[in-house]
Formats: structure tokens, sequence, C-alpha cells
């Protein structure tokens, strides 16, 4: 259920970030148009013999200084939208994220190993770690010091987040009485 509404948020957060680049995008394009025709304009003019061309090529260059304030303007809004945007996006995963932690804190997982005939400590403790019991297998088999032969076959299960001592007690216990109770 989480995942749909994050895939939504998401979509929806994407969609209007896009719009919104997208007609910043289309206005600087109009703008950048304009400033091109008018530096065309300034460049193409040879001479500047008379007093209108004169007056002609001084609008022309306020009128470029214009079109480029405009753009610089712009390109300002589209980088403050970008940042209160990419604020909104990074406020929403936070509070998802700590929504998923909290429903998390809510239903401890519960994780089960299988021990079977002929595995060694090694392969128990891989086990724990595959399961994310434990981070590092060596560091547990270290810790531990447990011997394979009072494990007993069988499948464990574990509560929440136990430590080495909880899952050594487990370990050393009848399979039976670490099954969850329904």
């Amino acid at each position: 259920m989480l995942k749909d509404r994050s895939f939504v948020l998401g979509l929806g957060v994407g969609l209007i970030a896009g719009v919104l680049m997208l007609q910043l995008m289309l206005a600087a394009d109009v703008q950048q148009e304009r400033t091109e025709q008018i530096e065309a304009q300034i460049t193409s003019s040879d001479t500047l013999n008379d007093g209108a061309a004169q007056a002609e090529h001084e609008e022309q260059a306020k009128l470029l200084q214009e079109t480029q304030a405009e753009l610089e303007a712009l390109k300002q809004e589209k980088e403050r939208l970008l940042k209160e945007q990419d604020e909104k996006v990074k406020t929403a995963l936070a509070e998802q994220l700590e929504q998923a932690r909290q429903e998390q804190a809510e239903a401890p997982a519960v994780r089960a190993i299988n021990v079977k005939r002929g595995m060694n400590m090694s392969a128990i403790a891989e086990l724990l770690q595959d399961a994310a019991l434990i981070e590092d297998a060596s560091v547990f088999l270290k810790e531990t010091q447990l011997d394979r032969n009072r494990i007993r076959n069988g499948k464990y299960y574990f509560s929440g987040a136990p430590d080495a001592q909880q899952i050594q007690k487990i370990l050393l216990a009848d399979p039976q009485r670490s099954k969850p109770k329904q």
C-alpha cells in the first residue's frame, strides 16, 4: 500500500515539475530568439552614418538589454521554482519515510532461518546475515562461540531486531519455541 502511494505521489510531483520546466523552457526559448533577432539586426547594420540610424541602433541595444534582463529573470524564476519543488519532494519523501518507519515499528518483522542437517556454523551465520539479523557473519561467530552440536535442525523465528545474545539464546532453544504465536 505504501509503495502505491509513493508511486502516485512521485508521479504527480514529477508531472508538475515537468510542466513547470516545460513552460519555463518555452518562455526562455522565445526570449532567446528575440535576443538573437535583435543582435542580428544590430550586427547587420554596417554603418551608422546618420542620426536616425544611430537612434535605431540605440533603441535596439536598449531592447536587447531589456530582453536579456527578462531572460535572466526567467532563469532566476526557474531556479526558484526548481528549489521550491525540490523542497516539496524532499518533505514528501521524508514524511513517507517516517510513516514507513512508524508502520515498521508498530508491526515488528518476523524473519526465519531454516537450519538443515549438515550445515556448519559458518553456513548458519551466513543465513543470519542474509536474513539481516546480523551485519557480519565472521564477527558474530567470534562473539558468540556457538557450538554446532548444540543447535538443533529446524526453522527458527526472530522478531524485531534481536542482538547477538538473543539470537544465541533462540538458536540454543528448541526451534518450535521460537515460532511466533498467531
